[in-house]
């Protein structure tokens, strides 16, 4: 485990970073479902005491993320379809609230930068590092056309709920079109381009319900 996680042993700021190692782990699917996390190696691999990784896991046990059972210890989490239902249908509620409020301030420039961006992957979209960066630019779009939205408490929500997507998604790495994703994000960027609200909602709402699917089938898979 040693080699996973960063030595943090003179970070300023080193409850912050002993949550973010942990969360960027089980996120990137390096720590494995129902994988138990021991304060103890987690303390050495990172070369920090067992009380940042305690406040870290407890953290990140109320974002989902983790298991903590009493007298056992720490586990990541396991993913079910409830789950990912759960998730999405919240989601889809408040982005779609939050492009409603914010359409009208959302950055240009930097909607093109990243059209351009999704446009240069469509030559190699299925290679894993261009997934990789898709997945980067996918963030990127969702947090932009919501940036304007003056709700931190709904942006947290959407933040987290994102995240955990993304760790689903590494489960699920091949059962995903990146190709189908890029399209779809590039009809949202369309639409907002042509100045179209109910057009962004449409194509948005569509680009979740599938990926939603997409990610339900990957997870059926890790159960069979």
């Amino acid at each position: 485990m040693d080699n996973l996680f960063k030595n943090l042993g003179k970070d300023y700021s080193l409850k912050r970073r002993v949550y973010e190692n942990i969360k960027l782990m089980i996120i990137n699917g390096n720590l494995k479902l129902k994988q138990r996390l021991y304060e103890e190696e987690l303390s050495r691999a990172m070369n920090v005491s067992r009380a940042p990784i305690r406040e870290a896991l407890d953290s990140l046990e109320k974002e989902g993320f983790v298991t903590i059972t009493p007298r056992k210890g720490a586990v990541v989490s396991e993913i079910n379809i409830q789950d990912v239902k759960e998730i999405f249908e919240i989601r889809e509620t408040l982005e779609i609230l939050a492009v409603s409020k914010s359409f009208k301030n959302i950055s240009m420039k930097e909607l093109e930068n990243l059209e351009s961006e999704l446009n240069r992957l469509k030559n190699f979209p299925e290679e894993r590092k261009n997934k990789n960066k898709f997945l980067l630019i996918d963030r990127k779009l969702h947090q932009l056309i919501r940036k304007n939205f003056n709700n931190s408490r709904i942006n947290k929500i959407l933040d987290n709920l994102q995240e955990q997507i993304q760790w689903f998604s590494s489960f699920a790495y091949d059962k995903i079109s990146t190709i189908q994703s890029i399209d779809e994000h590039l009809a949202v960027i369309d639409a907002i381009k042509k100045n179209n609200q109910q057009l962004v909602k449409e194509k948005l709402l569509q680009h979740l319900e599938r990926a939603k699917y997409s990610l339900l089938n990957g997870i059926k898979s890790l159960t069979k």
